[in-house]
Protein backbone atom coordinates (compact mmCIF):
# COMPACT_ATOMS: atom_id res chain seq x y z
CA UNK A 1 0.00 0.00 0.00
CA UNK A 2 1.36 3.87 -1.10
CA UNK A 3 2.19 5.80 2.27
CA UNK A 4 -0.23 8.83 2.42
CA UNK A 5 2.70 11.08 3.78
CA UNK A 6 3.92 10.40 -0.29
CA UNK A 7 0.20 11.77 -1.85
CA UNK A 8 -1.30 15.10 -1.90
CA UNK A 9 -3.93 13.00 -0.42
CA UNK A 10 -5.39 15.74 2.16
CA UNK A 11 -5.31 14.86 5.73
CA UNK A 12 -5.25 16.14 9.37
CA UNK A 13 -1.52 17.41 10.64
CA UNK A 14 -0.59 15.95 13.84
CA UNK A 15 0.38 19.39 15.05
CA UNK A 16 -1.12 22.39 13.69
CA UNK A 17 -0.33 25.91 14.53
CA UNK A 18 -2.82 28.40 15.79
CA UNK A 19 -2.78 30.75 12.68
CA UNK A 20 -3.56 26.95 11.05
CA UNK A 21 -6.50 26.76 13.11
CA UNK A 22 -7.46 30.40 12.33
CA UNK A 23 -7.41 29.94 8.31
CA UNK A 24 -8.90 26.94 7.99
CA UNK A 25 -11.19 26.07 10.54
CA UNK A 26 -12.62 29.27 12.10
CA UNK A 27 -16.02 30.06 10.91
CA UNK A 28 -17.13 33.04 9.20
CA UNK A 29 -20.21 35.28 9.96
CA UNK A 30 -22.32 34.17 7.15
CA UNK A 31 -21.57 30.32 7.87
CA UNK A 32 -22.41 30.36 11.27
CA UNK A 33 -25.35 31.86 9.94
CA UNK A 34 -26.30 29.30 7.52
CA UNK A 35 -25.56 26.56 10.16
CA UNK A 36 -27.79 27.84 12.87
CA UNK A 37 -31.00 28.10 9.76
CA UNK A 38 -30.69 24.22 9.69
CA UNK A 39 -29.95 23.19 13.49
CA UNK A 40 -32.05 23.44 16.68
CA UNK A 41 -29.94 21.79 19.08
CA UNK A 42 -26.07 22.78 19.91
CA UNK A 43 -24.72 19.43 19.36
CA UNK A 44 -26.32 19.55 15.58
CA UNK A 45 -25.13 22.99 15.45
CA UNK A 46 -21.31 21.73 16.24
CA UNK A 47 -21.39 18.55 14.23
CA UNK A 48 -22.65 20.59 11.01
CA UNK A 49 -19.83 23.22 11.67
CA UNK A 50 -17.12 20.74 11.64
CA UNK A 51 -18.72 18.76 8.80
CA UNK A 52 -18.11 22.24 6.44
CA UNK A 53 -14.88 23.26 7.61
CA UNK A 54 -13.86 19.86 7.51
CA UNK A 55 -15.14 19.42 4.04
CA UNK A 56 -13.61 22.80 3.07
CA UNK A 57 -10.25 21.80 4.06
CA UNK A 58 -10.16 17.89 2.99
CA UNK A 59 -12.55 17.96 0.11
CA UNK A 60 -14.22 14.92 1.72
CA UNK A 61 -16.03 14.17 5.20
CA UNK A 62 -13.94 12.46 7.66
CA UNK A 63 -15.09 9.80 10.70
CA UNK A 64 -15.80 11.67 13.97
CA UNK A 65 -12.59 9.54 15.16
CA UNK A 66 -9.97 11.25 13.10
CA UNK A 67 -10.90 14.96 13.73
CA UNK A 68 -8.28 16.56 16.20
CA UNK A 69 -9.83 16.86 19.86
CA UNK A 70 -7.99 20.42 18.96
CA UNK A 71 -10.02 21.19 15.92
CA UNK A 72 -13.23 20.27 17.81
CA UNK A 73 -12.66 22.66 20.51
CA UNK A 74 -11.44 25.76 18.28
CA UNK A 75 -15.32 25.12 16.33
CA UNK A 76 -16.96 25.15 19.41
CA UNK A 77 -15.01 27.97 21.29
CA UNK A 78 -15.67 29.95 17.52
CA UNK A 79 -19.48 28.97 17.64
CA UNK A 80 -19.68 30.17 21.19
CA UNK A 81 -20.92 26.82 22.66
CA UNK A 82 -21.00 25.61 26.46
CA UNK A 83 -18.40 23.39 27.12
CA UNK A 84 -18.50 19.82 27.18
CA UNK A 85 -20.74 19.69 23.74
CA UNK A 86 -19.54 17.25 21.52
CA UNK A 87 -20.46 16.80 17.57
CA UNK A 88 -23.74 14.05 18.07
CA UNK A 89 -26.15 12.60 15.78
CA UNK A 90 -29.38 11.30 17.27
CA UNK A 91 -29.94 9.17 13.69
CA UNK A 92 -27.73 8.62 10.98
CA UNK A 93 -30.37 10.13 8.62
CA UNK A 94 -29.21 13.45 10.30
CA UNK A 95 -25.80 13.00 9.50
CA UNK A 96 -27.03 12.11 5.88
CA UNK A 97 -28.92 15.46 5.55
CA UNK A 98 -25.83 17.39 6.74
CA UNK A 99 -23.50 15.89 4.36
CA UNK A 100 -26.28 16.85 1.68
CA UNK A 101 -26.64 20.12 2.94
CA UNK A 102 -22.60 21.07 2.68
CA UNK A 103 -22.26 19.04 -0.90
CA UNK A 104 -25.41 21.84 -1.79
CA UNK A 105 -23.77 24.64 -0.16
CA UNK A 106 -20.52 23.89 -2.27
CA UNK A 107 -22.04 22.54 -5.88
CA UNK A 108 -20.41 18.77 -5.19
CA UNK A 109 -22.32 16.07 -6.71
CA UNK A 110 -21.79 12.68 -4.76
CA UNK A 111 -21.66 10.37 -7.31
CA UNK A 112 -19.02 7.89 -6.21
CA UNK A 113 -19.51 5.71 -9.57
CA UNK A 114 -18.52 8.91 -12.03
CA UNK A 115 -15.88 9.80 -9.38
CA UNK A 116 -14.43 6.53 -9.80
CA UNK A 117 -14.72 6.13 -13.28
CA UNK A 118 -13.11 9.95 -13.63
CA UNK A 119 -10.07 8.70 -10.89
CA UNK A 120 -9.64 5.09 -13.09
CA UNK A 121 -9.53 7.39 -16.64
CA UNK A 122 -7.27 10.09 -15.43
CA UNK A 123 -4.98 6.97 -14.14
CA UNK A 124 -5.03 5.06 -17.09
CA UNK A 125 -3.62 8.12 -19.21
CA UNK A 126 -1.17 9.10 -16.63
CA UNK A 127 0.09 5.50 -16.17
CA UNK A 128 1.59 5.69 -20.00
CA UNK A 129 3.78 8.22 -19.21
CA UNK A 130 4.12 7.55 -14.96
CA UNK A 131 5.28 4.69 -13.30
CA UNK A 132 5.06 6.19 -9.42
CA UNK A 133 1.84 5.02 -7.89
CA UNK A 134 1.76 8.45 -5.10
CA UNK A 135 2.17 10.50 -9.12
CA UNK A 136 -0.61 8.44 -10.33
CA UNK A 137 -2.52 9.05 -7.30
CA UNK A 138 -2.39 12.85 -7.47
CA UNK A 139 -2.93 13.44 -11.04
CA UNK A 140 -6.22 11.77 -10.62
CA UNK A 141 -6.85 13.44 -7.24
CA UNK A 142 -6.46 17.05 -9.13
CA UNK A 143 -8.64 15.62 -12.16
CA UNK A 144 -11.36 14.75 -9.17
CA UNK A 145 -11.00 18.48 -7.77
CA UNK A 146 -11.58 19.84 -11.16
CA UNK A 147 -14.53 17.84 -12.12
CA UNK A 148 -15.94 19.06 -8.44
CA UNK A 149 -15.89 15.22 -7.07
CA UNK A 150 -16.03 14.33 -3.93
CA UNK A 151 -12.73 12.30 -3.15
CA UNK A 152 -13.01 8.76 -2.65
CA UNK A 153 -11.31 7.14 0.08
CA UNK A 154 -7.29 7.00 -0.08
CA UNK A 155 -7.57 2.87 -0.04
CA UNK A 156 -9.94 2.78 -3.03
CA UNK A 157 -7.31 5.41 -5.13
CA UNK A 158 -4.59 3.12 -4.20
CA UNK A 159 -5.79 -0.03 -5.00
CA UNK A 160 -7.30 1.20 -8.20
CA UNK A 161 -4.01 3.02 -9.42
CA UNK A 162 -2.01 -0.39 -8.46
CA UNK A 163 -4.67 -2.34 -11.01
CA UNK A 164 -4.71 0.40 -13.50
CA UNK A 165 -0.79 0.43 -13.17
CA UNK A 166 -0.38 -2.91 -13.42
CA UNK A 167 -2.82 -3.70 -16.45
CA UNK A 168 -0.78 -0.60 -18.53
CA UNK A 169 2.99 -2.44 -17.52
CA UNK A 170 1.73 -5.81 -18.93
CA UNK A 171 0.59 -4.34 -21.75
CA UNK A 172 3.90 -2.31 -22.02
CA UNK A 173 5.83 -5.70 -21.58
CA UNK A 174 3.91 -7.65 -24.20
CA UNK A 175 3.80 -4.92 -27.06
CA UNK A 176 8.27 -4.84 -26.39
CA UNK A 177 8.03 -8.73 -26.47
CA UNK A 178 6.61 -8.69 -29.47
CA UNK A 179 8.37 -6.55 -31.53
CA UNK A 180 11.66 -8.86 -30.59
CA UNK A 181 13.00 -11.37 -32.39
CA UNK A 182 13.65 -14.80 -31.34
CA UNK A 183 17.30 -13.97 -31.33
CA UNK A 184 16.77 -10.45 -30.07
CA UNK A 185 15.36 -12.34 -27.00
CA UNK A 186 17.76 -15.02 -26.30
CA UNK A 187 20.45 -12.40 -26.53
CA UNK A 188 18.98 -10.15 -23.85
CA UNK A 189 18.38 -13.06 -21.60
CA UNK A 190 21.92 -14.66 -22.06
CA UNK A 191 22.72 -10.75 -19.77
CA UNK A 192 21.97 -13.06 -16.46
CA UNK A 193 24.22 -15.98 -17.56
CA UNK A 194 27.25 -15.96 -15.62
CA UNK A 195 30.56 -16.95 -17.68
CA UNK A 196 34.31 -15.70 -18.08
CA UNK A 197 37.33 -15.95 -16.01
CA UNK A 198 35.82 -13.21 -13.81
CA UNK A 199 33.17 -15.00 -13.19
CA UNK A 200 30.39 -12.31 -13.81
CA UNK A 201 27.64 -11.81 -16.24
CA UNK A 202 26.97 -9.51 -18.98
CA UNK A 203 24.29 -7.73 -16.25
CA UNK A 204 27.17 -6.58 -14.85
CA UNK A 205 29.06 -5.34 -17.54
CA UNK A 206 26.00 -3.50 -18.50
CA UNK A 207 25.83 -1.30 -15.19
CA UNK A 208 29.45 -1.00 -15.26
CA UNK A 209 30.49 2.46 -14.61
CA UNK A 210 32.56 4.18 -17.02
CA UNK A 211 36.53 5.00 -15.37
CA UNK A 212 38.61 8.07 -15.53
CA UNK A 213 39.62 9.67 -19.03
CA UNK A 214 43.06 7.97 -20.12
CA UNK A 215 44.22 7.06 -23.23
CA UNK A 216 43.73 3.26 -22.66
CA UNK A 217 39.92 3.79 -20.93
CA UNK A 218 39.00 6.04 -23.90
CA UNK A 219 39.40 2.76 -26.40
CA UNK A 220 37.59 0.68 -23.52
CA UNK A 221 34.54 3.14 -23.42
CA UNK A 222 34.60 3.16 -27.54
CA UNK A 223 34.34 -0.84 -27.00
CA UNK A 224 31.49 -0.77 -24.53
CA UNK A 225 29.83 1.27 -27.20
CA UNK A 226 29.76 -1.11 -29.43
CA UNK A 227 29.13 -3.89 -27.36
CA UNK A 228 26.26 -2.32 -26.17
CA UNK A 229 24.76 -1.09 -29.46
CA UNK A 230 25.38 -5.11 -30.58
CA UNK A 231 22.63 -5.62 -27.83
CA UNK A 232 20.05 -4.94 -30.63
CA UNK A 233 18.04 -1.64 -31.67
CA UNK A 234 16.08 -1.09 -28.79
CA UNK A 235 14.80 2.44 -30.56
CA UNK A 236 13.07 0.00 -32.32
CA UNK A 237 11.87 -2.13 -29.54
CA UNK A 238 10.63 1.27 -27.57
CA UNK A 239 9.05 3.30 -30.02
CA UNK A 240 6.16 5.28 -28.73
CA UNK A 241 6.81 4.05 -24.58
CA UNK A 242 7.32 7.48 -23.03
CA UNK A 243 10.82 8.33 -21.59
CA UNK A 244 10.04 8.08 -18.01
CA UNK A 245 8.35 5.03 -18.01
CA UNK A 246 11.59 3.80 -20.18
CA UNK A 247 13.90 5.19 -17.41
CA UNK A 248 11.72 3.82 -14.13
CA UNK A 249 12.20 0.40 -15.65
CA UNK A 250 15.56 0.30 -16.49
CA UNK A 251 15.85 1.72 -12.94
CA UNK A 252 14.17 -1.09 -11.50
CA UNK A 253 16.20 -3.81 -13.26
CA UNK A 254 19.75 -2.08 -12.63
CA UNK A 255 18.63 -2.49 -8.94
CA UNK A 256 18.46 -5.73 -8.75
CA UNK A 257 20.99 -8.80 -9.42
CA UNK A 258 21.06 -11.48 -12.25
CA UNK A 259 19.49 -13.91 -9.52
CA UNK A 260 16.83 -11.95 -8.56
CA UNK A 261 15.62 -10.89 -12.06
CA UNK A 262 15.86 -14.61 -13.01
CA UNK A 263 12.68 -14.87 -10.62
CA UNK A 264 10.57 -12.45 -12.62
CA UNK A 265 8.30 -13.33 -15.17
CA UNK A 266 9.49 -13.78 -18.76
CA UNK A 267 7.46 -11.31 -20.65
CA UNK A 268 8.45 -8.79 -17.72
CA UNK A 269 12.02 -9.77 -17.46
CA UNK A 270 12.41 -9.23 -21.16
CA UNK A 271 11.09 -5.46 -21.60
CA UNK A 272 12.94 -4.41 -17.86
CA UNK A 273 16.26 -5.84 -19.78
CA UNK A 274 15.46 -3.78 -22.91
CA UNK A 275 15.26 -0.47 -21.11
CA UNK A 276 18.23 -1.38 -19.11
CA UNK A 277 19.59 -1.83 -22.52
CA UNK A 278 18.17 1.03 -23.61
CA UNK A 279 19.44 3.23 -20.72
CA UNK A 280 23.29 1.43 -21.09
CA UNK A 281 23.24 2.50 -24.73
CA UNK A 282 22.38 6.42 -23.73
CA UNK A 283 24.68 5.91 -21.08
CA UNK A 284 27.59 5.04 -23.02
CA UNK A 285 27.23 7.97 -25.19
CA UNK A 286 27.12 10.04 -22.68
CA UNK A 287 30.25 8.78 -20.59
CA UNK A 288 32.11 8.73 -23.77
CA UNK A 289 31.42 12.31 -25.28
CA UNK A 290 32.13 13.20 -21.51
CA UNK A 291 35.51 11.39 -21.57
CA UNK A 292 36.51 13.14 -24.76
CA UNK A 293 35.33 16.53 -23.38
CA UNK A 294 37.89 15.68 -20.68
CA UNK A 295 40.67 13.93 -22.77
CA UNK A 296 40.74 17.59 -24.67
CA UNK A 297 40.88 19.70 -21.77
CA UNK A 298 43.70 18.16 -20.52
CA UNK A 299 46.06 18.03 -23.33
CA UNK A 300 44.94 22.32 -23.41
CA UNK A 301 46.21 22.64 -20.16
CA UNK A 302 49.32 20.35 -21.04
CA UNK A 303 49.87 22.71 -23.89
CA UNK A 304 49.70 25.77 -21.48
CA UNK A 305 51.55 24.40 -19.16
CA UNK A 306 54.27 23.60 -21.55
CA UNK A 307 54.06 27.55 -22.72
CA UNK A 308 54.40 28.28 -19.25
CA UNK A 309 57.59 26.38 -19.37
CA UNK A 310 59.25 27.86 -22.17
CA UNK A 311 58.54 31.33 -21.13
CA UNK A 312 60.78 30.41 -17.61
CA UNK A 313 63.03 28.88 -19.89
CA UNK A 314 63.60 32.38 -22.44
CA UNK A 315 63.42 34.17 -19.26
CA UNK A 316 67.46 34.55 -19.64
CA UNK A 317 67.44 34.49 -23.47
CA UNK A 318 65.12 37.55 -23.30
CA UNK A 319 67.60 39.14 -20.66
CA UNK A 320 70.40 38.89 -22.97
CA UNK A 321 68.78 39.79 -25.94
CA UNK A 322 67.82 43.51 -23.84
CA UNK A 323 71.44 43.76 -22.75
CA UNK A 324 73.21 43.29 -26.75
CA UNK A 325 70.43 45.63 -27.73
CA UNK A 326 70.72 48.32 -25.07
CA UNK A 327 74.91 47.66 -26.31
CA UNK A 328 73.93 48.07 -29.54
CA UNK A 329 71.84 51.57 -28.67
CA UNK A 330 75.10 52.84 -27.02
CA UNK A 331 77.29 52.28 -30.06
CA UNK A 332 75.02 54.05 -32.34
CA UNK A 333 73.08 56.75 -31.07
CA UNK A 334 73.42 60.00 -33.36
CA UNK A 335 73.84 62.10 -30.20
CA UNK A 336 77.55 60.46 -29.44
CA UNK A 337 78.95 60.99 -33.13
CA UNK A 338 78.43 64.45 -33.18
CA UNK A 339 81.72 67.07 -32.18
CA UNK A 340 81.66 68.56 -29.15
CA UNK A 341 83.09 71.49 -27.44
CA UNK A 342 85.17 71.16 -24.70
CA UNK A 343 82.32 72.28 -22.23
CA UNK A 344 80.46 69.58 -23.76
CA UNK A 345 78.01 70.94 -25.49
CA UNK A 346 77.32 70.30 -29.53
CA UNK A 347 80.10 72.08 -31.34
CA UNK A 348 78.99 74.14 -34.30
CA UNK A 349 79.71 72.78 -37.90
CA UNK A 350 83.22 74.25 -39.55
CA UNK A 351 83.03 77.16 -41.57
CA UNK A 352 85.29 76.74 -44.04
CA UNK A 353 85.44 74.19 -47.14
CA UNK A 354 88.51 72.78 -46.49
CA UNK A 355 87.72 72.19 -42.34
CA UNK A 356 84.26 71.15 -43.47
CA UNK A 357 85.80 68.02 -45.48
CA UNK A 358 88.03 66.97 -42.51
CA UNK A 359 84.77 67.48 -40.14
CA UNK A 360 83.22 65.00 -42.31
CA UNK A 361 85.44 62.42 -42.61
CA UNK A 362 85.86 62.39 -38.70
CA UNK A 363 82.23 61.79 -38.62
CA UNK A 364 82.06 59.04 -41.73
CA UNK A 365 84.73 57.34 -39.37
CA UNK A 366 83.16 57.57 -36.05
CA UNK A 367 80.10 56.11 -37.29
CA UNK A 368 81.80 53.40 -39.35
CA UNK A 369 83.45 52.33 -35.59
CA UNK A 370 80.32 52.36 -33.96
CA UNK A 371 78.70 50.35 -36.19
CA UNK A 372 81.81 47.94 -36.36
CA UNK A 373 81.58 48.12 -32.26
CA UNK A 374 77.59 47.15 -32.77
CA UNK A 375 78.58 44.54 -35.05
CA UNK A 376 81.22 43.19 -32.36
CA UNK A 377 78.51 43.40 -29.63
CA UNK A 378 76.43 40.82 -31.44
CA UNK A 379 78.98 39.01 -32.13
CA UNK A 380 79.95 38.12 -29.10
CA UNK A 381 77.01 36.97 -28.39
CA UNK A 382 76.78 34.34 -30.93
CA UNK A 383 75.95 35.27 -34.23
CA UNK A 384 73.24 37.65 -36.44
CA UNK A 385 71.76 34.09 -37.66
CA UNK A 386 71.67 33.28 -33.76
CA UNK A 387 70.25 36.30 -32.59
CA UNK A 388 67.62 36.18 -35.65
CA UNK A 389 66.64 32.86 -34.11
CA UNK A 390 66.31 33.87 -30.35
CA UNK A 391 64.44 36.49 -31.47
CA UNK A 392 62.10 34.10 -33.35
CA UNK A 393 61.79 31.42 -30.78
CA UNK A 394 60.73 34.38 -28.11
CA UNK A 395 58.01 36.22 -30.71
CA UNK A 396 56.33 32.67 -31.65
CA UNK A 397 55.32 32.17 -27.59
CA UNK A 398 54.57 35.78 -26.80
CA UNK A 399 51.21 36.00 -25.39
CA UNK A 400 48.82 33.31 -24.60
CA UNK A 401 48.95 31.58 -28.08
CA UNK A 402 49.31 28.31 -26.47
CA UNK A 403 47.73 26.50 -29.61
CA UNK A 404 50.25 26.49 -31.29
CA UNK A 405 52.02 23.59 -28.80
CA UNK A 406 48.50 21.81 -28.63
CA UNK A 407 48.58 19.74 -31.67
CA UNK A 408 52.44 17.82 -30.05
CA UNK A 409 49.58 16.30 -27.52
CA UNK A 410 47.50 14.73 -29.52
CA UNK A 411 49.95 12.03 -31.33
CA UNK A 412 48.45 9.04 -29.51
CA UNK A 413 44.97 10.17 -29.27
CA UNK A 414 44.53 11.11 -32.67
CA UNK A 415 43.16 7.62 -33.56
CA UNK A 416 40.75 6.94 -30.87
CA UNK A 417 39.26 10.66 -31.07
CA UNK A 418 38.80 10.12 -35.16
CA UNK A 419 37.27 6.68 -33.81
CA UNK A 420 35.07 8.19 -31.52
CA UNK A 421 34.23 11.23 -33.71
CA UNK A 422 33.37 8.35 -36.10
CA UNK A 423 31.08 6.50 -33.68
CA UNK A 424 28.75 8.90 -32.21
CA UNK A 425 26.37 11.07 -34.77
CA UNK A 426 26.14 14.77 -34.10
CA UNK A 427 24.05 16.95 -34.69
CA UNK A 428 23.07 21.08 -34.45
CA UNK A 429 20.53 22.77 -32.54
CA UNK A 430 20.88 25.84 -34.19
CA UNK A 431 21.06 26.57 -38.00
CA UNK A 432 25.20 27.17 -37.43
CA UNK A 433 27.00 24.12 -38.82
CA UNK A 434 30.28 25.49 -38.78
CA UNK A 435 31.75 23.29 -36.16
CA UNK A 436 30.22 19.99 -37.61
CA UNK A 437 31.71 21.10 -41.28
CA UNK A 438 35.47 21.61 -39.77
CA UNK A 439 34.75 18.14 -38.51
CA UNK A 440 33.32 16.42 -42.14
CA UNK A 441 36.67 18.31 -43.59
CA UNK A 442 38.97 17.12 -41.21
CA UNK A 443 37.45 13.58 -41.55
CA UNK A 444 37.86 13.54 -45.06
CA UNK A 445 41.53 14.15 -44.99
CA UNK A 446 41.49 11.85 -41.89
CA UNK A 447 44.11 9.35 -43.89
CA UNK A 448 46.56 12.47 -45.52
CA UNK A 449 50.04 12.22 -44.91
CA UNK A 450 51.36 15.68 -46.09
CA UNK A 451 51.86 18.62 -44.03
CA UNK A 452 49.26 21.17 -45.22
CA UNK A 453 45.52 20.28 -46.52
CA UNK A 454 43.52 22.97 -48.63
CA UNK A 455 40.73 25.02 -47.19
CA UNK A 456 37.95 24.44 -49.57
CA UNK A 457 35.21 22.57 -48.46
CA UNK A 458 32.79 21.37 -50.88
CA UNK A 459 33.86 24.08 -53.33
CA UNK A 460 34.04 26.86 -51.01
CA UNK A 461 36.45 28.05 -48.40
CA UNK A 462 36.45 26.87 -45.03
CA UNK A 463 34.44 29.24 -42.33
CA UNK A 464 36.74 28.83 -39.30
CA UNK A 465 34.88 32.49 -38.01
CA UNK A 466 33.73 29.83 -34.64
CA UNK A 467 37.75 29.84 -33.71
CA UNK A 468 39.68 32.43 -31.74
CA UNK A 469 41.96 34.53 -33.56
CA UNK A 470 45.00 32.74 -32.35
CA UNK A 471 43.35 29.51 -33.53
CA UNK A 472 43.42 30.63 -36.87
CA UNK A 473 46.81 32.19 -37.36
CA UNK A 474 48.05 28.80 -35.76
CA UNK A 475 46.18 26.85 -38.57
CA UNK A 476 47.26 29.13 -41.67
CA UNK A 477 50.51 29.95 -43.23
CA UNK A 478 50.85 33.32 -44.74
CA UNK A 479 53.43 31.67 -46.84
CA UNK A 480 50.46 29.19 -48.10
CA UNK A 481 47.42 30.71 -48.72
CA UNK A 482 44.87 29.04 -49.01
CA UNK A 483 46.43 26.06 -47.22
CA UNK A 484 45.81 24.83 -43.34
CA UNK A 485 48.57 23.11 -41.39
CA UNK A 486 46.78 19.46 -40.89
CA UNK A 487 47.75 18.66 -37.88
CA UNK A 488 46.97 22.04 -36.03
CA UNK A 489 43.29 22.16 -37.97
CA UNK A 490 42.74 18.60 -36.23
CA UNK A 491 43.42 19.71 -33.01
CA UNK A 492 41.51 22.60 -33.46
CA UNK A 493 38.25 20.69 -34.76
CA UNK A 494 38.68 18.31 -31.66
CA UNK A 495 39.37 21.23 -29.13
CA UNK A 496 36.12 23.22 -30.12
CA UNK A 497 33.88 20.05 -30.67
CA UNK A 498 34.65 19.13 -27.30
CA UNK A 499 34.07 23.03 -26.37
CA UNK A 500 30.67 22.80 -27.67
CA UNK A 501 29.32 19.22 -26.32
CA UNK A 502 30.88 20.82 -22.75
CA UNK A 503 28.02 23.58 -22.65
CA UNK A 504 25.95 22.49 -24.84
CA UNK A 505 22.92 23.81 -25.99
CA UNK A 506 23.32 27.22 -26.66
CA UNK A 507 23.13 29.42 -29.97
CA UNK A 508 26.25 29.28 -30.20
CA UNK A 509 27.45 25.67 -29.09
CA UNK A 510 26.05 23.60 -31.78
CA UNK A 511 27.14 20.00 -31.79
CA UNK A 512 25.77 17.80 -29.50
CA UNK A 513 25.47 13.40 -29.91
CA UNK A 514 22.32 12.28 -31.05
CA UNK A 515 21.42 10.35 -28.38
CA UNK A 516 22.20 11.94 -25.20
CA UNK A 517 19.82 11.36 -22.14
CA UNK A 518 19.81 14.65 -20.78
CA UNK A 519 21.94 18.19 -20.96
CA UNK A 520 24.82 18.16 -19.36
CA UNK A 521 24.48 22.21 -18.10
CA UNK A 522 20.98 21.14 -16.93
CA UNK A 523 18.73 18.76 -15.54
CA UNK A 524 20.93 16.01 -15.76
CA UNK A 525 23.94 18.44 -14.01
CA UNK A 526 21.22 18.56 -10.88
CA UNK A 527 19.79 22.15 -11.96
CA UNK A 528 16.01 22.91 -12.87
CA UNK A 529 14.07 23.31 -16.01
CA UNK A 530 14.88 27.38 -14.72
CA UNK A 531 18.29 27.55 -14.44
CA UNK A 532 18.96 25.41 -18.22
CA UNK A 533 16.16 26.49 -20.26
CA UNK A 534 17.02 30.02 -19.97
CA UNK A 535 19.82 29.29 -22.07
CA UNK A 536 18.71 30.39 -25.64
CA UNK A 537 19.35 27.54 -27.46
CA UNK A 538 18.46 25.08 -24.85
CA UNK A 539 15.64 22.23 -26.00
CA UNK A 540 14.56 21.71 -22.07
CA UNK A 541 11.06 23.06 -22.29
CA UNK A 542 9.01 24.33 -18.66
CA UNK A 543 6.41 22.36 -17.35
CA UNK A 544 3.46 23.23 -19.30
CA UNK A 545 1.46 25.10 -16.16
CA UNK A 546 4.65 27.32 -16.16
CA UNK A 547 4.88 28.03 -19.71
CA UNK A 548 3.37 31.42 -21.25
CA UNK A 549 0.18 31.59 -23.26
CA UNK A 550 -0.49 33.20 -26.39
CA UNK A 551 -0.92 36.81 -25.14
CA UNK A 552 2.19 36.34 -23.08
CA UNK A 553 1.37 36.14 -19.68
CA UNK A 554 3.14 33.75 -17.19
CA UNK A 555 1.82 32.34 -14.17
CA UNK A 556 3.85 33.13 -11.42
CA UNK A 557 5.88 31.00 -9.26
CA UNK A 558 4.47 28.67 -6.73
CA UNK A 559 4.79 30.38 -2.59
CA UNK A 560 3.81 27.39 0.17
CA UNK A 561 2.41 28.53 3.17
CA UNK A 562 1.70 26.91 6.59
CA UNK A 563 -1.13 25.30 6.47
CA UNK A 564 -1.53 23.98 3.13
CA UNK A 565 -0.46 20.45 1.42
CA UNK A 566 3.08 21.18 0.85
CA UNK A 567 4.48 17.82 -0.90
CA UNK A 568 6.30 18.32 -3.69
CA UNK A 569 4.41 15.93 -5.48
CA UNK A 570 1.21 17.33 -5.79
CA UNK A 571 0.16 19.35 -8.99
CA UNK A 572 -2.20 22.08 -8.64
CA UNK A 573 -5.22 22.92 -10.78
CA UNK A 574 -4.54 26.51 -10.09
CA UNK A 575 -2.08 26.37 -13.08
CA UNK A 576 -4.52 28.13 -16.11
CA UNK A 577 -3.90 31.53 -17.52
CA UNK A 578 -5.94 34.32 -16.44
CA UNK A 579 -6.34 35.91 -19.99
CA UNK A 580 -7.51 32.11 -20.79
CA UNK A 581 -10.96 31.17 -20.07
CA UNK A 582 -10.98 27.90 -20.98
CA UNK A 583 -7.78 26.96 -18.48
CA UNK A 584 -9.26 29.05 -15.30
CA UNK A 585 -9.99 27.22 -12.59
CA UNK A 586 -13.19 26.52 -11.63
CA UNK A 587 -14.94 28.82 -8.61
CA UNK A 588 -16.71 26.16 -7.08
CA UNK A 589 -13.40 23.35 -6.23
CA UNK A 590 -14.62 22.18 -2.69
CA UNK A 591 -10.93 22.70 -0.91
CA UNK A 592 -8.43 25.52 -0.55
CA UNK A 593 -5.10 25.22 -3.04
CA UNK A 594 -2.40 24.10 -2.00
CA UNK A 595 -0.58 27.48 -2.90
CA UNK A 596 -1.16 30.96 -4.00
CA UNK A 597 -0.45 33.67 -6.09
CA UNK A 598 1.89 36.86 -4.63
Amino acid sequence: MTSIERTAYPRFKRLMSAREMHVFFTSKREEIEWVQEWTRSGEHLLALALALKCYQKLGYFPKAAEVPGTVVEHVRGALELPEGTGPHYESANTAKLHRKLVRERHVISYDQERARQIAEETIRRAALVKNNPPDLINVALEELVRATCELPAFRTLDEMAARVRREVNEDIFATVRSRMTMEDRARVQGLLEVGGLDRKSGLNRLKKPAKRPSWSHLKEQHKQLQWVDGLGDTDAWLEGIAPGKIADFAVEAGALDAAELRDYETGKLIALLACLVHAARRRARDDLAEMFCKRVATRLKNAKDELEEIRKQQQALVERMIGTYRTVLERIDPADLLPRGPDGAPAAFPAGKKARRRAARALAGKRAAALAMAQKAVQSSGSFAAEFADIEAVSAHHGNNHEVLVARFYKRDRAPMFDLVGTLEFEAVSEDRRVLDALAHARAHQSATREYISELYEGQPLDLGFASQNWQRAVRDRKRPGMLDRRRFETLVFTYLAEHLAVWPSPARTPSPTGRTSCPTGRSAGRSWRSCARRPGCRTQPPPSLRPCASGWRPPRRRWIPGTRTTRTWSSTRTGCRCCASSAPRASAPWPRPWRRK
